[in-house]
């Protein structure tokens, strides 16, 4: 079982859109040149296309779910792999961007670290509407997580027995009330 979190249904091979990129940048130079004569624009135009590939690549990557582990991107083209027995916590946790909360998925590992997953979702949950984060493409995305990692670890595992995301650490805003939302479907403030 594979499953992509994130807003795209398909993986895109990262050679593939770096190909599509350099083919239309190709395609357009010998379109254009000739027309304007003057080709002192080509390198910053070939920047400007080797950035927009590398950004379209990093971005089409989502994080995959197996049946044992969870791979995140990292980079361009690597991937960091969280085995799920090591799973502690897996949840929302609050952030505040541009003066409104937000949450975002986040994985404690089995010594409370956490991590942010990047998932490319259009918009983040406004943390007081629960009702939408757990029907919505965020609280899918961290529920199919926390629904495979009992599989890997049993009833008792790390997971059942800690809940990191429920928990404040050291990440957390000194002093400012950081809420939470944990797939057993329990919101909280932390």
């Amino acid at each position: 079982m594979i499953t992509r979190l994130g807003r795209f249904g398909a993986p895109v091979a990262a050679g593939a859109i770096l190909a599509l990129i350099v083919i239309v940048s190709l395609v357009t130079v010998l379109l254009l040149g000739p027309a304007l004569g003057d080709l002192s624009f080509l390198p910053l135009a070939g920047v400007g296309v080797a950035f927009t590939g590398a950004m379209a690549i990093w971005s089409a990557r989502p994080v995959v779910l197996t049946a044992t582990t969870l791979r995140i991107p990292s980079g361009l083209f690597k991937w960091e792999v969280v085995d799920l027995a090591d799973l502690a916590g897996v949840g929302l946790r609050g952030r505040v961007f541009r003066d409104q909360e937000h949450l975002l998925p986040m994985i404690w590992d089995r010594l409370g670290r956490r991590r942010s997953l990047r998932l490319h979702l259009r918009g983040l949950a406004v943390a007081s509407d629960w009702a939408e984060v757990t029907s919505g493409p965020l609280g899918r995305a961290v529920t199919a997580i926390y629904d495979a990692t009992p599989a890997v670890q049993g009833p008792s595992g790390l997971l059942a027995s800690h809940h990191f995301e429920k928990l404040p650490d050291e990440a957390d805003p000194p002093g400012l009330p950081t809420p939470f939302w944990s797939p057993d479907g329990t919101p909280g403030v932390v």
